[in-house]
């Protein structure tokens, strides 16, 4: 059976506007049978977190949120941080009521402590006042100071390295943490999307405190265009489709510049249905009134069926939507139309067609002359509503756990998209395949971002260009590390991001699933992780008990502990030799291959174990970026 997992909506870009909201990267929640229940035993816990990790002068503070799952916890086994990135926990979260969760199976294996970690900003995790009914700090753009990543990652380190002064008084295999700091114990961190990110970059920055990261879906490579995200979708669809999707767009948005009031209408109408929550004509806003801008953003998002598509891959929606759309009849659709009185009627007809032509190998556009594209896009609505439809019978089967913060978490990751992260999710107007002209990557940042969403906020609130040079640093599609795996869907759009993007520009590496040594990096510049075949966004984070052997997360467990029998004997040494300034390999050499500097290296031999703590902190400077 297929992993179900829902993504909470997190990003920005063409897919899911309407409602001015986000899908971007996603932390995938996961989607239960109707009788499963949360897991009420939970241990949950806070810790006191400095606001600013930056500033000496600043000595404020707020309550951390997370919760610790003891279940398979044994002596000497490895502290397993499960991350939550952009959206807040809750104790269903290391519930595996019905479902397997990666983390816990992980720890299954190793006698591992699991730890649900929240991010700053989201849940309830808030170093500043955020109102719940808009989502944002009370203090306006300014709130959001310390909301980065390179201050969320501090949050880790710092909280890694005081944990051994805390206690788990709520559980009940283990309370006295004096053993579990990162010199005692291996910290495994485990993420999956921007999760998955942060997985990597734990590891690079802090190798004193992550001995190892398992790093799911994450989309390394952060810059302003995020166009990529849709070639994957163009690429999931069979030949004929695709021909039909981009006559489509080019006939919208030749309609929408030039074409008759009628006929925009028309299409305003069509777009709204097809981007409705349940495509029902009886109550859909015809959308007349939208901005171009809106019904492409409304056509992009109703492509890709808001998440649907980087959640459950194209089996579930592009190819059932090309599907439907080839068989889309248009001597029925002629017929009827004429009959139609209204925008609503006209409607009616195009969703209610019969949908029993026969597919041809060429398309839809190819058959039907100089209208060809006008009736791409009707067959191509068509499709999508009949997807939908099918997508939510699918669904209706499971309930979803939502987040318990839903507009906080939301607003929150549309500061850090806007920001600092990117990836702004349009299109190219040079290479129009699935998604409009006007939908494009910088309207996105322009009018949705800094007009539509953070509405009242003025153009001075947002930084003049994205804070990515240190992300950048880290190496994005380039990125080297350690012990770490990375892990993709073939059909994740975020893949587009990854060290195992396949688009232009990118370095194209092999992904290899020979384990490297500890400490080292793979060779000749390879990946080591997996590409699953026909996987989703973060696959392998959880999947239905009983799924098929070999799904994703069995793939991903399997060769994660493989790489672990390799890792694990050097922890001993790798701790003494990053303390004593030698680096994570004993040679010098950082966990991405580069070389710590002499007055690093002098720092790290004049410690005393006495000064450990703070020796760590020097060395979360010495790898900061």
């Amino acid at each position: 059976m297929k992993v179900l997992l829902l993504a909470t909506v997190s990003a920005l870009g063409c897919t899911a506007l309407s409602s001015k909201t986000s899908q971007h990267l996603v932390l995938r929640r996961v989607l239960r049978t109707k009788e499963n229940g949360a897991n009420d035993d939970l241990a949950s816990y806070n810790f006191t977190m400095p606001v600013d990790h930056f500033d000496p002068s600043n000595k404020d503070t707020y309550p951390n949120r997370y919760f610790v799952n003891d279940t398979y916890y044994k002596s000497g086994g490895p502290v397993i941080i499960h991350d939550h990135g952009e959206a807040g926990i809750a104790d269903r979260d290391l519930d595996e009521d019905g479902v397997q969760i990666l983390p816990l199976r992980l720890a299954a294996k190793l006698n591992g402590l699991v730890i649900d970690w929240e991010h700053r900003y989201y849940g309830y995790s808030r170093p500043v006042r955020l109102n719940d009914t808009t989502g944002q700090p009370l203090r306006g753009a300014a709130g959001y100071k310390y909301l980065t990543v390179e201050q969320a990652l501090e949050d880790v380190a710092y909280f890694a390295n005081n944990f051994n002064k805390t206690r788990l008084d709520k559980n009940k295999v283990i309370r006295d943490t004096t053993s579990l700091d990162p010199y005692h114990t291996p910290w495994i961190f485990v993420g999956g999307s921007y999760p998955g990110n942060r997985a990597a970059w734990m590891r690079i920055k802090y190798p004193d405190i992550i001995y190892a990261s398992y790093a799911s879906s994450a989309p390394v490579q952060d810059q302003f265009d995020g166009s990529f995200y849709y070639n994957v979708v163009a690429r999931s669809m069979p030949t004929n489709c695709s021909t039909d999707m981009k006559a489509a767009i080019k006939y919208f948005d030749q309609t929408l510049a030039t074409g008759a009031i009628n006929d925009i209408d028309q299409i305003k109408a069509a777009v709204s249905i097809a981007a409705s929550r349940d495509a029902n004509i009886s109550t859909f806003d015809t959308g007349l009134d939208s901005t171009n801008f809106d019904t492409a953003s409304d056509l992009a998002n109703a492509i890709t069926l808001g998440s649907g598509f980087q959640t459950y891959a194209p089996g579930r929606t592009t190819i059932v939507l090309c599907d439907y759309a080839q068989r889309f009849n248009t001597k029925s659709f002629l017929k009827d139309i004429i009959k139609a009185r209204g925008v609503v009627q006209q409607t009616a007809v195009l969703i209610e067609n019969p949908g029993d032509n026969a597919p041809t190998e060429n398309g839809i556009a190819a058959t039907h002359g100089r209208d060809g594209g006008k009736y791409a896009f009707l067959a191509i609505i068509y499709g999508i509503v009949q997807a939908k439809k099918s997508l939510a019978d699918y669904r209706s089967n499971f309930v979803s756990s939502p987040g318990i913060s839903a507009k906080v978490d939301d607003m929150s990751w549309n500061w850090q998209v806007v920001s600092q992260l990117g990836n702004f999710l349009g299109s190219d107007p040079n290479n129009v395949t699935v998604v409009s002209k006007l939908c494009n990557s910088t309207a996105i940042a322009d009018i949705l971002y800094k007009r539509e969403i953070f509405t009242g906020f003025s153009a001075s609130d947002f930084p003049k260009e994205l804070q990515i040079k240190g992300l950048e640093a880290l190496g994005g599609w380039n990125m080297s590390v350690s012990n770490v795996m990375f892990t993709n869907g073939q059909f994740d759009p975020w893949r587009s991001y990854s060290v195992a993007s396949e688009e232009v520009g990118a370095p194209k590496r092999t992904v290899s699933q020979s384990v490297p040594k500890c400490n080292q990096l793979p060779q000749s510049g390879d990946v080591f992780g997996l590409v699953f075949a026909g996987g989703a966004h973060a696959d392998d984070m959880s999947q239905s008990t009983g799924s098929t052997k070999g799904a994703s997360l069995d793939q991903g467990l399997e060769l994660f502990l493989k790489a672990w029998e390799v890792w694990a004997p050097c922890f001993n040494q790798s701790r003494d030799d990053i303390r004593n300034g030698k680096g994570v390999d004993g040679n010098g050499h950082g966990a991405n291959g580069s070389t710590i500097s002499q007055n690093s290296r002098a720092t790290r031999e004049r410690c005393t174990p006495m000064a450990y703590i703070g020796a760590l902190l020097m060395l979360a400077t010495v790898f900061a970026v």
